[in-house]
């Protein structure tokens, strides 16, 4: 075992009950992805307020907007 793999394993350790709230709390949200739309985005930004919580600045896009994407064989409109 690295000592980043025990670092992480004693972090887990020690934050469990933390860990499992916030897991419990993220399984609520409808984050359902149909074909055509998805229901992600509100699981989204609540994941990037977070983040922001932690100094970082996530970035928040929506993936019909990224180049090349619809031209991609298995895209599905």
């Amino acid at each position: 075992m690295t000592s980043l793999e025990k670092k992480i394993i004693d972090y887990v350790e020690i934050n469990k009950e933390e860990l499992y709230k916030e897991l419990s709390y993220l399984l609520r949200f409808d984050s359902t992805n149909y074909i055509t739309w998805g229901k992600e985005l509100e699981c989204a930004e609540y994941i990037a307020d977070e983040y922001r919580k932690l100094g970082l600045e996530p970035d928040l896009y929506c993936p019909d907007n990224i180049p090349g994407l619809t031209s991609h064989p298995e895209y599905l409109p």
